[in-house]
């Protein structure tokens, strides 16, 4: 992995063929009582991942579509939600 806009994503996958989308994963971990609930740590993941302009790497190689992925998770719990990047 390379670090891509101003930081790291956790995960990256990059289509072999451009025309398929591209999906850039961001992950949250939630420890109550001390961390914010699961919605605040969704919007914090996908934030991160449009603020730090994840992905600028992508659209460089000429990519599509790029989706961008929070998963929120707690326990055995998990949250999952995505946005249109490109």
């Amino acid at each position: 992995m390379h670090p891509s806009g101003y930081g790291r994503y956790d995960v990256l996958m990059i289509p072999y063929q451009k025309s398929a989308p591209a999906f850039i994963f961001e992950f949250k971990k939630i420890d109550r009582p001390d961390d914010k609930d699961e919605n605040a740590a969704m919007q914090s993941a996908l934030q991160q991942i449009k603020d730090q302009q994840y992905a600028t790497e992508l659209q460089a190689q000429g990519i599509k579509h790029i989706w961008g992925v929070g998963i929120v998770v707690e326990g055995k719990q998990v949250w999952v939600e995505s946005v249109l990047l490109k």
